[in-house]
């Protein structure tokens, strides 16, 4: 037992190293600096396999402990990292003003606080269950990592964008939407994990054998009051999770057209609308989106053989209950669907969603984007570039030429390398979009649609156009120098385009609620 002790040391030192590694991770991105769904999320994310791998590890030198200290020490255990973490994010409001420290708090004790408590349970259950050392812990450090791939098949099989995880809280979605919230459904998820962790701690009390450690059946006659209530708490989370797409911790088409109520097919498309919208608008949104389609095929050289899915959810809110997104519209290509909601006719965002799917007939890989690894690694500048180069009409009474224009006559356009990967989130998020946009149209007016669809096939403009990105970047700003512009161009470039990225805020959900007063 002597021996164990500088290892076991050894471990939590490591563990706590890693947690002020993360926290100061967090603290040098401005998206996590401050207490935050983001933040909330990352702690959660970093943490949670530390916590089940020391809850795991310390319930296999448990012997002669009773079970109710066991688990809260390795409860305190957990919270210790990450409590290392928020002592540096505290520390980093100094240098950065918090946003709004309540609303952020509260996104950490739904978050990482209340998922490191049940993670740290459920390695004690792992540790008590199987004997073997080694076994335990990589069954710890594998549930939640198989939590969150859960949630990436998810994303893929079903239209949310947003999760719920036990270990690692909630994901909002997009963060190009600004409007992040707790919403109902993740308290009702977190009651959901209050009552199995509860029922758990329970069966573990009537189960395990203080003086061993281990599993003792023995015992479970004498305890029949844990094993009861245990018993209770498990059925009635499980007839909470029977109920997740009711109580939208899961999305699904099925549960979306249900919600909407209405479904009208063309050829090309099947729109899904509130019930209550009337025939004749009904009609007329169905027929755009058989347009569209038609348009967005003529433009990219390509047929489109499969019908598309158009959701138009009432309000925003409806939408981010439903699939996740509030006021960002979506398109999974894979999936031919689009997620939008209800607007002046014709729509002003349906085309660009159409365009992510059309598009997909020519990328490579299954996702239907292009990329690295046939798109595993999406490039973003060319996703949301490809869309803005197909969309059939001007934006704000100024063409996608014209506002790229007019962005560089304000010195506000930087070079378009510095857009792809990654650092594409990081810009104005309407500046990336105008730039990838008119430089990829500029392509297809002058080199034609087979050229484009070879750039979105191969993921990579340089390797599909065989000529350096600068060289091609020369012949696109020299185009723009020829577009007529507004003499109040510029200027309107600045109001928009001037706000950094969201992934370069600090606070863009605070921005965005006193916007949100402001309007009021």
């Amino acid at each position: 037992m002597e021996r164990l002790k500088p290892r076991l040391r050894s471990l939590d030192g490591a563990a706590r190293l890693f947690a002020l590694v993360v926290g100061l991770v967090a603290c040098a991105l401005p998206l996590t600096g401050t207490l935050g769904p983001e933040s909330a999320l990352l702690l959660a994310l970093t943490l949670a396999p530390w916590a089940s791998v020391l809850a795991a590890r310390r319930a296999h030198h448990s012997a002669g402990k009773p079970t109710g200290v066991l688990l809260v020490e390795a409860i305190a255990e957990s919270w210790l990292l990450l409590a290392i973490c928020l002592v540096l994010l505290g520390l980093n409001a100094l240098r950065v003003e918090p946003c709004d420290p309540f609303a952020g708090l509260g996104f950490v004790a739904l978050g990482p606080f209340l998922s490191l408590m049940f993670v740290s349970v459920v390695g004690v259950v792992v540790a008590t269950l199987i004997p073997r050392r080694r076994v335990a812990l990589a069954v710890a450090v594998a549930l939640p990592v198989l939590e969150v791939a859960r949630a990436a098949v998810d994303f893929l099989r079903s239209p949310a964008i947003y999760a719920f995880g036990h270990f690692f809280g909630y994901f909002p979605g997009t963060f190009y939407d600004r409007k992040v919230v707790v919403p109902d459904a993740w308290l009702s998820h977190r009651l959901l994990g209050a009552l199995l962790a509860l029922g758990l701690w329970a069966l573990l009390f009537a189960a395990r054998s203080p003086g061993s450690g281990r599993v003792d059946r023995d015992r479970l006659p004498s305890q029949r009051a844990f094993v009861a209530w245990g018993s209770v708490l498990a059925l009635a989370s499980t007839w909470l999770a029977r109920d997740a797409y009711a109580l939208h911790h899961r999305s699904s088409s099925a549960s979306i057209s249900e919600k909407l109520g209405l479904a009208i097919d063309t050829p090309r498309c099947r729109v899904v609308l509130p019930r209550e919208t009337s025939a004749g608008d009904a009609q007329r949104l169905a027929e755009d989106c058989e347009l569209r389609v038609s348009q967005l095929e003529k433009r990219l050289g390509v047929h489109e053989r499969e019908r598309i899915t158009a959701y138009f959810f009432r309000s925003p809110d409806e939408k981010r209950e439903q699939m996740g997104a509030a006021r960002v519209y979506i398109a999974k290509p894979w999936r031919r669907e689009v997620y939008l909601q209800q607007a002046e006719y014709p729509h002003p965002v349906l085309p660009h969603e159409l365009a992510h799917v059309v598009a997909r007939l020519a990328a490579s890989g299954p996702f239907g984007v292009p990329g690295r690894l046939g798109g595993l690694v999406p490039e973003p500048t060319l996703v949301e570039g490809m869309a803005v180069a197909l969309e059939p009409h001007a934006r704000d009474e100024l063409t996608v030429h014209q506002w790229a224009k007019a962005a560089q006559q304000s010195h506000l356009a930087p070079p378009l390398e510095s857009l792809l990967g990654a650092s594409f989130f990081g810009a104005n998020q309407q500046l990336a979009y105008t730039l990838a946009g008119s430089f990829l149209r500029f392509v297809l007016d002058t080199k034609g649609p087979a050229a484009v669809r070879r750039v979105y096939q191969l993921g990579s403009v340089e390797r599909g156009l065989g000529k350096p990105l600068p060289a091609l970047e020369k012949d696109w700003r020299a185009f723009l120098e020829t577009v007529p512009l507004p003499a109040r161009g510029a200027a309107l470039a600045a109001l928009r385009f001037e706000r950094p990225g969201v992934w370069s805020q600090v606070c863009p959900h605070l921005v965005e609620r006193l916007e949100g007063e402001l309007g009021a």
